[in-house]
């Protein structure tokens, strides 16, 4: 037998091609021939598609602005597409004398890619009533290969397209007959017409945790992990120069989500501290904060957020040397009193931070350890509450007051007020800073036998 691997040919040139080999086949100028190939983008008409092409969706004018051929064949079946990404084989074989059973031909042709992709560690399989081999369990049977032949006088041509690589279809929107994950409709065509639109991938977003870690002086091993939006987004780990920060294991470069693992070198007798920065795609940072000789200090947060209601925040605190001794200071305002103490290895201390009864947030600033220490708090809502809700004025009229409770900075004003309330003074205006306003009114007598009970 003569293998022939052709690459990527036109349809109209492997018809010719089959069509000349059979004959000298025929004639036995040539031995059993199998032509391996690809095919640009064409469908294919079989004999059930000549007599009606319901499944063809597309007009062939839009079929042809899209650069897909559209041919009919000589072989048997219905509606196929071939394209990049499919290893097409047309076996040229003359099964005579004794090889002369067109079903077993095609078990044979299935047998054989069953073996071939066992090569590769793909399990395929047949499925019982259907022609080609599948992949994945029952009921969720997905075809890896179709097969579709022509034997004329008993010398064979077409023969089967193998799925290696096929999400090579264009950007836009394609029509056609979908049926490849059920076993009881799969290859059937009264299959129900669908349309599949391919869209771009969405962009690729990062992710590292944690993005700043902590090294004593004499080095150590850390890692942090690398979260993508989808599997297929690549990345890259840019170490910083002068090695400071060797590899621990671990590849500098990865596609999907995975971790980094490395190695911070001495600092040797620098006294002071350094900052080592490891990037991944040149924009995200992982930083380490690595001790000198000296007495340092890392905090565990820097930065934190509070709601208006306050609460507390526990601080860890990781010195270069259990001996380092540090201090607070600025810290009045968050409910912590200067203090010092010694380094230790499991050093925590708790941040209270007071409500904020303003409506307008705030940023607090203290320094522990030396590090600077920074709370961002937001504004109290603006609720407000009256007291007292009700009075009562006699029919001579009169006068009154309330007062509105609110936090300081929200602003307020009074509405729907009926003609015989006047509103003297209060009547609109920001919180004051204890919270309390005094709205002023006044009440007209009444003059009718009913009794009026306004709101506002």
């Amino acid at each position: 037998m003569d293998v022939k691997r052709l690459g990527v040919i036109g349809y109209q040139e492997a018809l010719d091609l089959q069509k000349d080999l059979v004959e000298r086949r025929r004639r036995d100028e040539i031995p059993d021939q199998l032509l391996l190939l690809e095919h640009p983008p064409v469908i294919t008409l079989g004999a059930k598609a000549r007599s009606s092409r319901s499944h063809v969706l597309e007009s062939d004018e839009s079929l042809a602005a899209k650069g897909v051929g559209l041919f009919e064949t000589g072989r048997g079946g219905d509606v196929t597409y071939h394209g990049p990404g499919q290893l097409v084989g047309y076996p040229i074989f003359n099964l005579k004398p004794d090889r002369c059973d067109v079903h077993q031909y095609v078990r044979d042709l299935e047998e054989a890619l069953i073996r071939a992709v066992a090569a590769f560690g793909i399990a395929g399989r047949r499925v019982k009533g259907l022609t080609g081999v599948w992949v994945g369990p029952d009921g969720a049977e997905e075809k890896l290969a179709a097969i579709g032949v022509r034997i004329s006088r008993w010398i064979t041509s077409h023969g089967f397209a193998l799925n290696v690589n096929t999400a090579q279809l264009t950007l836009g929107t394609t029509r056609g007959v979908l049926a490849v994950r059920s076993s009881s409709t799969a290859n059937l065509f009264d299959a129900v017409p669908v349309t599949v639109t391919v869209v771009p991938p969405p962009p690729c977003a990062y992710t590292i945790t944690p993005q700043a870690s902590s090294a004593p002086a004499i080095g150590a091993d850390g890692s942090f992990t690398i979260t993508t939006t989808t599997a297929s987004c690549a990345w890259t780990v840019q170490l910083p120069a002068g090695q400071l920060v060797t590899p621990q294991g671990s590849a500098l470069s990865g596609v999907g989500s995975g971790s980094f693992n490395y190695h911070v070198n001495s600092n040797g007798t620098n006294p002071s501290s350094r900052t080592i920065q490891i990037k991944v795609n040149n924009t995200f940072l992982h930083t380490i904060e690595q001790f000198g000789s000296g007495c340092g200090f890392t905090l565990s947060e820097t930065q934190v957020t509070a709601p208006a209601s306050g609460g507390v925040a526990v601080i860890g605190i990781s010195p270069s040397d259990p001996t380092c001794n540090w201090t607070t200071a600025n810290t009045s305002a968050l409910g912590l009193n200067p203090t010092s103490g010694f380094g230790t290895v499991d050093l925590s201390i708790e941040v209270t931070i007071p409500p904020n009864t303003n409506a307008t947030a705030r940023t607090m600033t203290a320094t522990i350890a030396g590090r600077p220490f920074r709370v961002d708090q937001a504004g109290a809502a603006c609720i407000a509450t009256l007291s007292p809700y009700n009075a009562a004025s006699p029919v001579s009229g009169g006068s009154g007051s309330l007062q509105i409770n609110t936090a300081a900075g929200c602003a307020f004003a009074t509405t729907s007020v009926p003609s015989w309330v006047h509103v003297t003074s209060g009547g609109s205006g920001t919180g004051a800073a204890g919270g309390s306003n005094t709205l002023v009114y006044s009440v007209d007598a009444n003059s009718t036998t009913v009794p009026c009970t306004p709101s506002f």
